[in-house]
């Protein structure tokens, strides 16, 4: 789920975490466990080319220096597999944490046994390996390590003559150089994909937050979760658009081909939304809905609204959608009102008062392509826009009450 939402934002990246990613893959197509795979399979190959230099410096001979080798081979074969290929994920997982007991066998009795680096560089990969598995593939390879690496300490409790020690002080010192490197850099890397991983999914959750809630009123419920979010506004803009004809034409079209002409009208009017500094409260089915002043107060807010109702005007008259030409009403009001955040489960931020109730009048009353306003709008704007004075109409609860269309900006 994750890896799929992280198609949709961009994240900025250090040259380490571009680095990584090139070596590890991105989170978009790998998810954490195997970005540690294939972290696990390079840092193998690391291990096999070092260890293979070493026993061609100290002159080791069959099986250790044939089983370092081969350590190097089948780490890039796999790596080759999960990295490049992106085949066999979930099955190719566990087989490469198990076959790896094998050549790791070999290198434990002919490299020092536990005196030596072998139990280090074997356990600090497969246990990092499987602390970020999952499930059922993670009991199993956690067990196989386990009995293992029991197994190999028994023996060689057992039966000490099969350890092979150090031939000499410079042969163990050169051991424990290739263990401090080879533990300081997979330490590095392990951890950074960790960060980098924590930071991404971070920031995926904030800009998932401010899909939700407006920015302010994100930033007070990450700090107190369960604060109840009520406030009064002295001037707001409400706006509702709503599509004309939207039942009949729904009946024709598949529930896909719905949404996705609904799709397309609504991310531009949100594009819009943004561009003019407004808050988009939600949509109702067909019917969109912003305010200007919310959650913060404002000064031309109703000049912002009613620019934006303009251009999404002009942008629905002036294109068809899937080959269907679309009408909407907009209905504008102001005055005051009251904004919060109701529930603690799928919550959203509302707005409730006279103010929106006569937005939403402004709107059903109209026309189709016309943008009716309020007396109350109309002052806030009547010198920046050129409106047009209507018959007055009754609403229900305030009577008879005078309306303007907004024809363009002056």
């Amino acid at each position: 789920m994750v890896s799929q939402l992280t198609k949709r934002f961009h994240f900025k990246k250090s040259h380490g975490e571009q680095w990584l990613t090139l070596i590890c893959g991105h989170p978009s197509v790998f998810d954490l466990e195997f970005q540690v795979l294939n972290w696990v399979l390079m840092m193998n190959a690391m291990m096999g080319v070092l260890l293979t230099a070493e026993n061609i410096i100290l002159h080791i001979p069959f099986p250790a220096a044939e089983a370092t080798l081969g350590v190097t081979v089948f780490s890039l074969i796999g790596y080759y597999i999960v990295r490049i290929r992106k085949k066999f994920l979930r099955i190719i997982a566990p087989l490469i944490y198990a076959v790896f007991l094998l050549p790791t066998t070999f290198i434990w009795f002919d490299s020092a046994g536990l005196e030596g680096g072998v139990p280090y560089l074997y356990i600090v990969p497969i246990l990092a390996g499987v602390s970020i598995m999952r499930g059922r593939t993670q009991m199993i390879v956690l067990s196989i390590t386990v009995i293992h690496l029991f197994a190999l300490i028994v023996i060689e409790s057992i039966c000490p003559q099969l350890v092979s020690p150090y031939p000499s002080e410079f042969a163990r010192w050169l051991d424990t150089l290739i263990i401090i490197v080879y533990t300081v850099v997979y330490g590095l890397g392990y951890t950074s994909i960790l960060m980098y991983n924590l930071e991404q999914r971070r920031e995926l959750t904030e800009q998932l937050l401010l899909n939700i809630l407006p920015k302010p009123i994100a930033e007070r419920l990450k700090y107190a979760p369960n604060e109840i979010v009520a406030e009064s506004h002295d001037y707001v803009t409400v706006l509702f658009a709503d599509l004309v004809n939207f039942t009949a034409m729904s009946a024709q079209m598949s529930p896909v081909d719905l949404v996705n002409l609904l799709n397309k009208v609504f991310t531009e009017f949100d594009r819009v939304a943004e561009k003019y500094g407004i808050e988009k409260i939600k949509t109702i089915g067909d019917c969109y809905m912003v305010a200007g002043g919310v959650p913060l107060p404002r000064v031309d807010h109703a000049q912002a609204i009613t620019q934006f109702a303009l251009e999404i005007r002009n942008f629905v008259a002036n294109n068809e959608f899937d080959g269907k030409k679309l009408d909407f009403r907009f209905g504008i009001s102001s005055g005051p009102l009251v904004g919060g955040v109701i529930g603690q489960k799928k919550f959203a931020y509302d707005l409730w008062g006279d103010t929106v109730n006569t937005a939403s009048r402004m709107e059903s009353t109209g026309k189709a392509n016309t943008i009716q306003i309020t007396e109350e709008t109309y002052r806030l704007i009547k010198d920046d826009f050129v409106c047009v004075s209507q018959e007055k109409i009754r609403v229900k609860g305030k009577g008879e009450i005078a309306v303007w269309y907004v024809e363009s900006a002056k």
